[in-house]
């Protein structure tokens, strides 16, 4: 079990997530249609364990983090495997913050109401979101713990991003 507060997951990685890292590396440095064709591939062709839940042939890809990299990943996997898989974003805010436009805020040239969707229209592109404080990842069980439940998974990308906390900065605020 993988608290949130515990990162030696590199030590319990399996052998063979190498060789998928290489591969999928290999892949995103020939261009982000080559990545995600790569990623397509593995999700067809994987044998589900007993760890892994496939209902009527659906695998389930959960994504962590509502940031720009995990609205990426679950925009782009919901358009092309979301109508054969199932593909679930969870963040515990309602709401995606695009981080860089901050400049743009600060001097007045953006309202806060500009630069904020809410996550739920990915339900648009088949990504159904949650949203829930994340405790933890189980990979012996491909579990997600979340506050009141846990998410099995097929696949899981991990995209949590940062952490803003603004009023560490004297003057921030005002």
């Amino acid at each position: 079990y993988i608290s949130s507060g515990d990162f030696p997951v590199w030590e319990r990685a399996d052998a063979g997530w190498i060789g998928r890292a290489e591969n999928l590396a290999r892949a995103a440095a020939e261009g982000p249609e080559r990545a995600w064709a790569e990623i397509a591939t593995k999700v067809g062709e994987k044998k589900t364990t007993g760890a892994g839940r496939v209902i009527n042939g659906r695998k389930q890809i959960v994504i962590l983090g509502g940031g720009s990299g995990g609205i990426v990943a679950a925009t782009k996997l919901g358009r092309e495997l979301g109508a054969r898989h199932d593909v679930i974003l969870i963040d515990r805010r309602p709401d995606h913050v695009f981080m860089p436009a901050f400049l743009f805020l600060m001097v007045g040239q953006r309202r806060p109401e500009d630069i904020t969707r809410k996550l739920r229209k990915l339900e648009r592109r088949n990504v159904k979101v949650l949203q829930s404080e994340i405790l933890g990842i189980d990979p012996a069980r491909q579990e997600v713990v979340l506050h009141d439940t846990a998410v099995p998974y097929d696949y899981l990308i991990v995209s949590l991003g940062m952490q803003t906390v603004p009023e560490l900065i004297p003057g921030f605020k005002e």
